[in-house]
């Protein structure tokens, strides 16, 4: 059995913790020992950029965790920064992006589900966590309506969600090198989680 890490850097938070502390190696340390595990994320991966991580899945993957998002709605940010008249103006700047990723997310889940309808693959979303300390609230606004669309497409394909809104809650889950990203506990906090929703 083999498990594959695709997406950002949730799941590729090796520079932002100490060696040996990321959510990979946490993940080498709790699965089976017959079980392979192979990282194709990759820090600062968008929805445009993780198309291509598809294309390295490797033919005998049994289960695949997917993390989209977070940098694409970091990345609107400068819009809502800009100066407009009410809410719904606002709101119109970043709709072709939300749905630029909604466009990207789908064909990225549809793509992983052949490989279900093929291998029997176990295929898990993570959502993107709110929790970060110092967030500001039009950040948090934009985190939710990426995680409404997330959560929209992976429901539409019965594909079990990690909830990280739940998870990562406290200052310390999230890394003092930057704190949009996992820390040691926040990385083992996910590394687990994930076990848990595996069906080994």
């Amino acid at each position: 059995m083999q498990l594959a890490l695709i997406g950002d850097s949730i799941l590729d938070n090796d520079i932002y913790v100490s060696e040996g502390k990321s959510i990979y190696d946490f993940l080498k340390l709790y699965l089976p020992q017959e079980f392979k595990l192979t990282k194709l994320a990759i820090d600062g991966a968008t929805s445009d950029t993780v198309k291509a991580q598809l294309e390295n899945i490797p033919e005998s993957i049994t289960h695949i965790v997917i993390s989209i998002g977070g940098n694409d709605a970091l990345k609107l940010i400068p819009l809502l920064d800009e100066k407009t008249e009410d809410l719904n103006s606002a709101l119109s700047k970043i709709t072709p992006s939300v749905e630029h990723f909604r466009k990207n997310f789908s064909f990225i889940l549809k793509q992983l589900s052949n490989l279900n309808s093929d291998n029997n693959l176990n295929l898990y979303v993570l959502n993107i966590y709110n929790s970060i300390p110092k967030l500001e609230i039009e950040k948090k606004l934009i985190i939710s309506i990426f995680n409404d669309v997330i959560s929209e497409e992976a429901t539409r394909l019965s594909i079990p969600i990690i909830d990280l809104r739940s998870l990562l809650i406290e200052n310390s889950d999230f890394s003092t090198l930057s704190p949009l990203e996992p820390s040691e506990i926040g990385g083992n906090k996910i590394a687990k989680k994930i076990m848990s929703k595996l069906n080994i």
